[in-house]
């Protein structure tokens, strides 16, 4: 069973990571993707790269759902405006951080 232990927290979602487990939760919006440790910092480098290699879309469509992040599941994908892509990205970070924090 697991034991989820808060990460961090915001009004778009949350991130926990299980002490039993240690897989790592990500609740946004109305997605919950569940991640090992290696995949959750991968995933956290695939959104920073996304920002900022697509600082254009921020001041011409912030809002329109252009990209696209595929999961183990090819049935399944995320779609994210630029605009979630930063609201994601400031759930991930200090999520991240803690996770190092808890590691030393």
């Amino acid at each position: 069973m697991c034991n989820p232990n808060l990460l961090h927290s915001n009004s778009d979602g949350y991130i926990t990571r299980c002490s039993g487990c240690g897989q790592v939760q990500i609740a946004f919006g109305t997605c919950l993707v569940v991640l090992n440790e290696q995949e959750f910092d991968v995933f956290v480098e695939m959104i920073t790269e996304r920002m900022e290699a697509n600082q254009e879309a921020a001041a011409t469509c912030p809002h329109k759902k252009q990209f696209r992040f595929y999961t183990d599941s090819r049935q399944v994908q995320l779609i994210f405006s630029f605009s979630d892509l930063e609201k994601m990205y400031h759930l991930l970070l200090p999520a991240q951080l803690m996770l190092q924090v808890s590691q030393l």
